[in-house]
């Protein structure tokens, strides 16, 4: 059996091209992944908020979101960093499981 691997993937320019769209293998080659034993998460400076529908419904492992701020690995939540507010000059809030 070959080694368990991460797959980290981007979603703009990797799962959604240059004009907005999906191509149809990308799905099929993270469910492929994810059969055969390899983890597959989605690495976006994206908030959850901004993953379109069609991206979330492709089903990954887990999620490293907002460059970094959020980390879930199943429905778990890992981490958070979060700015109190953007009036705020203090430094933001962390959590980490």
């Amino acid at each position: 059996m070959a080694a368990r691997r991460l797959v980290f993937l981007d979603v703009d320019g990797t799962i959604i091209d240059h004009d907005g769209r999906i191509s149809s293998t990308v799905g099929d080659a993270v469910r492929r992944a994810r059969a055969a034993g390899h983890l597959v998460f989605l690495c976006t400076g994206r908030s959850s908020r901004e993953i379109p529908e069609p991206v979330s419904s492709i089903g990954f492992d887990g999620a490293i979101l907002a460059g970094g701020g959020f980390i879930r690995l199943g429905d778990q939540l890992l981490a958070a960093h979060v700015r109190r507010s953007n009036s705020s000059p203090g430094p933001g809030t962390s959590t980490t499981r």
